[in-house]
């Protein structure tokens, strides 16, 4: 084959050949309406699911009767172990005034837990927050520093728990549980109140 060859240089194209060359390819085919139909299914179905799922974590969220039962029986056992460690002798009665304060919210709760079937020594052998806790004045009695950081703690936790028996107190119905909640949380917020203007 040679370059000048007239024979080898491909044909001219005519003219709906030539306009077939220079035309934008065809668009690709899109989904049928079938397939939009089944798509759009399938969105609504992922977020109608979206919203049962939040509607459902929202109504199982904040504090429940149990749960501030709980807090407070956590809370006497911690009270219980501190009570021949502390030295600093107003802290030491804050510490017996809680302890006595909280075993009697634990007596009272109980009736209202068999009621919401919670076996309270049952559940204090699972491991909760108290157990970071006692590994922190654990740490500080460690320190001779157990004085100053019960204080600050338990002040914090007992923040804690007034915040819950408060929210429960408003959504209470039965005249015992609510009694219950706020005689709790007028003692744990005095016993609050003491522990912030304690000395140490």
């Amino acid at each position: 084959m040679y370059p000048n060859d007239p024979y080898s240089q491909p044909p001219t194209p005519s003219g709906i050949d030539y306009l077939n060359q220079i035309a934008a390819p065809p668009e690709p085919a899109g989904f049928d309406k079938k397939t939009k139909i089944i798509i759009i299914i399938i969105a609504l179905v992922g977020v109608l699911s979206l919203g049962f799922i939040w509607a459902a974590s929202q109504s199982g969220s904040g504090p429940t009767i149990s749960n501030a039962i709980m807090r407070v029986a956590r809370l006497q056992t911690v009270t219980e172990l501190q009570k021949k460690r502390l030295k600093n002798s107003t802290v030491t009665d804050i510490n017996s005034s809680l302890d006595a304060i909280l075993t009697t919210a634990v007596n009272k709760a109980t009736p209202i837990a068999q009621s919401e079937k919670l076996d309270i020594n049952k559940a204090l052998k699972v491991p909760d927050f108290e157990v970071k806790l006692s590994e922190k004045l654990d740490d500080a009695f460690l320190n001779d520093q157990l004085d100053a950081v019960y204080t600050r703690e338990m002040a914090y936790q007992l923040e804690l728990l007034s915040s819950e028996l408060s929210s429960l107190s408003k959504k209470a119905k039965k005249s015992d549980v609510k009694e219950f909640l706020e005689k709790t949380q007028s003692d744990i917020t005095s016993i609050k109140k003491r522990l912030e203007s304690s000395p140490v």
